[in-house]
């Protein structure tokens, strides 16, 4: 196998994991390896692995969607431990989806309200885990695709007057201050 082969996998499989644990219980979403990946090896590249970080979290999800409808509280208390979550939140994404699933895991993707949540709640809101894992994927990708195209972008400008090194530890400093203000912010 080729050196290029072996990295593309690794990456394909970092997302998958990353997606697949993200949507469970791990709380740094993909976009930061969507990023990253988008800086260093382009547009497409970054999109092929955004397709494993989608099939990740529809894994997760669908797991999640089990749990929630099948131990409630065990969701609930899972969620409820894990930063930037709340109770308030939780039952804020099982009334959206009572409303209306597909409009409130899109608006969900840009709300902060982790993906999840809306799992875990989504069978006790009348969504079955087949229209789950259907709205899942342009619910994921939207972003997904938003934050690659947008990486991309300004990578390609500030190549002008900074070098690779400079432009990655930009982009880092760009998720820890993310986080930083996130986590500061979000109840929970």
């Amino acid at each position: 196998m080729s050196a290029a082969r072996h990295h593309r996998l690794s990456l394909w499989f970092s997302g998958f994991l990353w997606g697949l644990a993200e949507a469970t219980a791990f709380f740094v979403v993909p976009d930061v390896l969507l990023t990253f990946v988008a800086r260093r090896h382009g547009l497409f590249p970054a999109l092929a692995v955004m397709l494993f970080v989608v099939a990740g979290a529809m894994i997760g999800g669908l797991a999640m969607w089990w749990i929630g409808g099948a131990y409630p509280e065990a969701a609930t208390g899972l969620l409820d431990r894990i930063p930037a979550i709340s109770r308030d939140m939780i039952e804020a994404a099982g009334a959206a989806q009572a409303q209306g699933p597909f409009a409130a895991l899109l608006t969900g993707a840009f709300s902060g309200a982790p993906y999840k949540v809306f799992a875990a709640t989504a069978q006790a809101a009348g969504v079955s885990p087949t229209w789950f894992l259907l709205i899942t994927i342009p619910a994921r990708a939207v972003r997904f695709v938003l934050a690659i195209v947008v990486t991309v972008a300004i990578d390609q400008v500030a190549a002008r007057w900074l070098s690779s090194r400079a432009r990655f530890w930009i982009l880092a400093g760009f998720w820890v201050a993310f986080y930083a203000v996130f986590w500061a912010v979000m109840p929970g």
